[in-house]
C-alpha cells in the first residue's frame, strides 16, 4: 500500500496552501506568470514548498495553474 493511502487510513492528511498567493505575498507581481517562476526563479518556488513542509504539510502540490 502506498504511503499516501496509509496516511489516509491513519487520519488527516494536510495539503499545502496556495503557492501563487504565497508568491504574491513574497513580492511577486500579480501579473506575473507564476508557472514561469519554476524556470526563472526556482529558489522562490522551492522556498514556498519548504515553508509549507515546515508548517506541517504532508502533501506538496506543483506550482501550476490551469
Amino acid at each position: 500500500m502506498s504511503e499516501f493511502r496509509s496516511k489516509l487510513q491513519r487520519g488527516v492528511v494536510v495539503f499545502d496552501g496556495g503557492v501563487g498567493t504565497y508568491l504574491y505575498e513574497k513580492g511577486v507581481y500579480v501579473n506575473t506568470c507564476f508557472d514561469e517562476l519554476n524556470l526563472t526563479a526556482p529558489y522562490l518556488v522551492s522556498g514556498v514548498h519548504r515553508d509549507y513542509v515546515g508548517a506541517g504539510a504532508d502533501v506538496i502540490e506543483t506550482n501550476t495553474f490551469g
